[in-house]
């Protein structure tokens, strides 16, 4: 899909799974790949991406891997949210 967009990638697998389940409990599609790196200067194989499915929703992820909080006050502030 070319509209995809990287949001972050990490070490720890957990990370980037609790992300995700955010993401997707917000109604965001997003997936998780794989990025292949050299396992004798990492010592591992690969490190977990997560990449947001769609460009419209990918600032709305931002948001959530950065601050919830934020995305909580920009909601109640907006007045079609309610």
């Amino acid at each position: 899909m070319q509209d995809m967009k990287l949001l972050f990638s990490a070490r720890s697998r957990t990370q980037i799974e609790c992300v995700r389940q955010q993401l997707v409990a917000a109604g965001i599609r997003c997936e998780v790949r794989n990025f292949p790196v050299d396992k004798q200067v990492s010592g591992t194989s690969s490190y977990p991406e997560l990449w947001v499915q769609a460009n419209p929703d990918y600032h709305t992820a931002s948001i959530l891997y950065t601050s919830p909080v934020q995305l909580l006050r920009q909601r109640a502030m907006d007045p079609q949210s309610r």
